[in-house]
């Protein structure tokens, strides 16, 4: 469920075949395998990124797209 809105838009620029307006994805025939690491609002914690990576991967995903920022300041493991 996305329920803040970013992951369907990028689902859109990825895959979007152009039936819902003017404009087509940059990969219409691809697949998205969709996953939840951040909450609602945007926050998130390190762990559920890592752990998403890691399903996306383990899982059969050629490419991963994370729309999030990561604060160099937060040190990621």
């Amino acid at each position: 469920m996305d329920d803040n809105g970013h992951g369907t838009d990028m689902s859109g620029i990825v895959v979007g075949d152009g039936t819902g307006g003017t404009q087509t994805g940059v990969a219409p025939g691809a697949k998205i395998m969709a996953l939840k690491a951040l909450a609602s609002d945007g926050t998130w914690q390190q762990g559920d990124v890592w752990n998403a990576i890691q399903y996306a991967v383990e899982n059969g995903a050629d490419i991963i797209n994370l729309s999030i920022g990561w604060k160099r300041s937060q040190n990621p493991d």
